[in-house]
């Protein structure tokens, strides 16, 4: 395979990062569970060193795209020339920027504070995924994502969703609300989660003192 060597930089004060994860392969975006794939199925992923360099082996030819992740910044996916087999590259400069920041407070429909729940900030245009939880006020802040929009929703974190892994289950169950991050920035968005705050109503359907079964009830506010 081929090699890819570099260092990894702060882009407002030139200093090194260290512990920064690097892949370089054929996908344009990437994000924690892409490089966590890369892990499990054996894809190479290299840390950066105190002075911030790397060195990344064993490369497929025909990746062009390099991703890095490190603590406090924005993920960071950039587009290279296409590796050819065997070759040696370098060396590469990456330069990472802090991104920015989404805050707000979570409640329900009653203008209650929410704690103790999950908020979620995924990005359409790309693989970035993003999550933290709420205080005792309900707040919450999100850091370190990269500019661009992004559409925040919240669960409860007692969401049997959360413990069997069912994402999908999570995006569909609530109200996604708008939000756009910009550079060194902290963007302010409240989300009012209509899954909370409400109650239950149980009884039985009959017709002609019969049960009536699969039948659709729509409760409506008057």
């Amino acid at each position: 395979g081929a090699t890819v060597h570099g260092v990894v930089k702060d882009k407002n004060t030139n200093e090194p990062i260290s512990g920064a994860m690097v892949s370089v392969d054929q996908q344009k975006e990437g994000g924690f569970i892409l490089l966590a794939q890369g892990f499990t199925e054996g894809n190479q992923v290299a840390v950066s060193k105190e002075d911030g360099s790397f060195e990344l082996r064993g490369i497929e030819a025909g990746a062009k795209y390099a991703h890095v992740m490190a603590e406090g910044y924005s993920m960071k996916s950039m587009g290279i020339e296409k590796i050819e087999e065997g070759e040696v590259r370098g060396p590469v400069t990456v330069e990472m920027l802090p991104g920015g920041n989404i805050t707000g407070q979570v409640t329900d429909r009653h203008k209650v504070p929410l704690p103790q729940r999950m908020v979620i900030a995924f990005s359409p245009g790309s693989s970035d995924f993003h999550q933290s939880g709420t205080d005792e006020a309900g707040m919450f802040l999100i850091e370190n994502l990269r500019p661009g929009n992004y559409m925040l929703i919240s669960a409860s974190l007692d969401d049997e969703s959360l413990f069997t892994g069912d994402i999908a289950s999570i995006l569909s169950g609530g109200k996604f609300v708008p939000a756009t991050v910009t550079e060194g920035e902290t963007t302010t968005q409240d989300i009012v989660d209509p899954s909370a705050g409400g109650c239950k109503l149980s009884g039985s359907l009959t017709k002609n003192g019969a049960a009536v079964p699969s039948a659709m009830l729509t409760a409506t506010s008057m």
